[in-house]
């Protein structure tokens, strides 16, 4: 009777852990909001560029853009996530975050710095796979650099 009572217990113990795990979701609802990541950074630079002039990064995996005039809202990506996140030995944050696009049909890869000072914010974006390092030399991706406001 004991292996009984132990057999029903490890099904029913199995049988949660099954239900729990389907329910899991790969995307995490909100990540901290000690990330530096998050906040509202600008380079009014862009104006004449096209590139967009305002970020704002929420803790709850949004991003919104900006035109370079940073008072029109250009769009709004409900689909940002944090992969990684260090600290260099000179105190600069680094994280690697991808932007799924509409649909799901592409993914943005971006490396991103941020100053030890916490007041710049540079991002080396691609498409197909993360930069190797942040520099704004290199063609081979799009460099961003950005200012927190």
């Amino acid at each position: 009777m004991k292996a009984r009572t132990f057999v029903s217990i490890l099904i029913l113990v199995l049988a949660v852990l099954i239900v729990v795990g389907s329910c899991a979701n790969d995307k995490m609802a909100y990540i901290s909001k000690a990330y530096e990541l998050y906040g509202t950074w600008v380079n009014t630079d862009y104006n004449e560029t096209g590139l967009w002039g305002k970020f704002i990064f929420y803790p709850y995996g949004i991003f919104e853009l900006y035109h370079a005039d940073t008072k029109t809202r250009f769009d709004k990506f409900e689909d940002f996530i944090v992969t990684n996140k260090w600290t260099d030995s000179k105190g600069n944050v680094w994280y690697t975050c991808i932007f799924e696009g509409a649909s799901g049909n592409w993914d943005t890869y971006v490396l991103a710095k941020i100053s030890n000072s916490g007041k710049t914010l540079e991002m080396a974006v691609s498409i197909g796979d993360y930069s190797k390092a942040v520099d704004p030399q290199d063609s081979s991706y799009l460099y961003l650099i950005y200012y927190r406001q």
